[in-house]
């Protein structure tokens, strides 16, 4: 197959897994567990802006949203916003712990080498999405913290923190399909 060709076809693919890129809206003070769950006829309707996804969570960390499941390779934006509409961008964490972070700080966030990480840096890490997921194949959840509290909090008052969350989560899901509304 010539170059041309190879090449074509390989951004043919490249162009149809993006997924639609996504806003994420957080209220600033908010820390903890965040969960969006898709394709749910009783959520919020879908919304867009410039052409991205907006996701816009309430201070309880729960997102019911009629937007369909995003597949793909992700274009996610995370945002703090103060009570003004001022947004602030926070980075996705991609390791679990501090100094693999720091090492490979820039390399594979959206952040320069010099935007100072500290342990104290405000950011999401992927929660998985695992405790939420026997109830909803269809969403993806996150975590808001800093490498301070995320690595310093015992393993066992995160376990407890994000069972609350996922049942806190879970009873919203079921309000909203039992009483067919937005949450």
């Amino acid at each position: 197959m010539p170059w041309p060709t190879i090449i074509a076809v390989f951004a043919l693919v490249i162009y149809i897994n993006f997924a639609e890129a996504e806003t994420f809206l957080i209220p600033s003070e908010y820390r903890g567990e965040f969960v969006v769950f898709y394709d749910e006829p009783c959520g919020t309707p879908a919304e867009f802006s410039e052409g991205r996804r907006l996701y816009r969570f309430s201070s309880d960390g729960v997102l019911i949203t009629q937007h369909s499941e995003n597949d793909g390779y992700f274009n996610r934006r995370f945002f703090m916003t103060d009570g003004e509409g001022v947004l602030h961008e926070i980075p996705k964490f991609g390791r679990q712990d501090y100094e693999t972070e720091k090492k490979e700080w820039g390399t594979f966030t959206s952040v320069a080498k010099d935007d100072g990480l500290t342990k104290d840096t405000v950011g999401v890490f992927w929660a998985y999405g695992a405790e939420t997921y026997h109830t909803s194949k269809k969403s993806i959840s996150y975590i808001v913290s800093d490498y301070r509290r995320f690595e310093d909090t015992d393993a066992k008052v995160r376990f407890l923190e994000r069972k609350r969350f996922t049942e806190k989560a879970v009873d919203f899901l079921m309000s909203c399909r039992n009483n067919g509304g937005f949450q």
